[in-house]
């Protein structure tokens, strides 16, 4: 028996949202915030820049995401020192599709 696979986490969500925002190449932070915000996350900003979406009962900080999804990250990749490639999604499966087991005896 198969196992489901499990439906994208928050993270990886908001990692996709980040690299489509910096795709359309902001300006600014508050550019890219604001291209965040579009997408609908809402944005605080404090000591640790946090994203938050519908659904979502605490936000996630930038800092939790590492790598490239830093604050200090995306700073660089707004202005160019940081180039990075977008990892490709991986399509959530389709529901595999149910064996019938209906067999005429007769024939």
């Amino acid at each position: 028996m198969r196992r489901r696979a499990k439906p994208p986490s928050y993270q990886d969500k908001l990692r996709w949202a980040i690299d489509e925002a910096l795709a359309k190449t902001p300006a600014t932070m508050d550019d890219s915030i604001k291209l965040m915000e579009a997408a609908g996350y809402t944005a605080k900003r404090g000591k640790h820049l946090l994203f938050r979406t519908s659904g979502q009962t605490r936000g996630t900080r930038c800092d939790t995401l590492k790598g490239n999804y830093t604050d200090q990250a995306i700073k660089e990749r707004i202005s160019g020192i940081r180039v990075v490639q977008p990892k490709e999604r991986k399509p959530f499966p389709a529901e595999p599709k149910k064996v019938n087991m209906f067999i005429d005896i007769q024939s």
